[in-house]
């Protein structure tokens, strides 16, 4: 309807010739909006590989396999898929291209392309954000597990001392003291580099809430007075 068209276009009327044109652009995002919705939120779709990656390299952290590796791998893995979801994605396109009669002009075909892959871009974020999180907690059972090797370690010397130079227990808990004061330090080092400013969590809150909007406004009437939250 002119309504609709003057809701959804009417800031960008003038980037358009006549009504056809406006026309031509709203199908184009439809059929765009169609396809990475199927590929992206249908069943078995990219969501659902993403949500199988993640399970599938949280257990290999949980497993004890070094952090390092296992997150090269899994950001080289999602790559794969993203890739291979784009290629999907730009291939349906271009049938539906194919199967109009009129020809379009090729500056409409190429935004409707970007459009295709922004669904897939987001998703990709979030998934990265989401093990980014899987990783930090990774890494904090690794810190508690070596944190009581150590000092079990610490003990078992401690006694050792004790049973063959009869060391005083104040002196015994001087030790002790001196190792926890220096796995102490190390850990705070390592918690300061890994604090997040007010400003990078602002922007976390937001990709997290732009991504959910963007995923389902053009679905759901009711998120259309809803904007895109800037982090600044």
């Amino acid at each position: 309807s002119v309504w609709r068209v003057l809701d959804r276009y009417g800031p960008n009327l003038l980037h358009y010739k006549t009504i056809q044109e406006i026309e031509l652009q709203r199908e184009l995002e439809d059929s765009a909006k169609q396809i990475s919705s199927a590929l992206v939120r249908g069943k078995g779709g990219l969501a659902e590989e993403c949500q199988t990656l993640l399970e599938s390299f949280k257990q290999r952290l949980s497993e004890g396999q070094s952090g390092e590796k296992v997150d090269a791998e899994f950001r080289s893995s999602l790559q794969a898929i993203l890739e291979t979801c784009d290629k999907r994605a730009k291939a349906e396109l271009e049938r539906v291209f194919k199967s109009r009669k009129s020809k379009l002009p090729d500056a409409q075909k190429e935004e409707a392309k970007k459009k295709l892959s922004t669904p897939i871009e987001y998703q990709g974020e979030l998934t990265r954000y989401t093990w980014s999180l899987c990783l930090a907690d990774a890494v904090d059972r690794d810190q508690l597990r070596a944190l009581k090797v150590h000092f079990k370690k610490t003990i078992e010397e401690l006694w050792q001392v004790e049973a063959s130079q009869s060391i005083a227990e104040q002196q015994a808990r001087d030790l002790f003291n001196q190792e926890w004061e220096a796995f102490e330090e190390e850990c705070r080092g390592r918690f300061a580099k890994t604090a997040k400013s007010k400003k990078q969590l602002a922007e976390e809150v937001c990709m997290v809430f732009n991504h959910v909007l963007r995923q389902h406004r053009h679905g759901d009437e009711a998120l259309h007075v809803l904007e895109l939250v800037p982090s600044s």
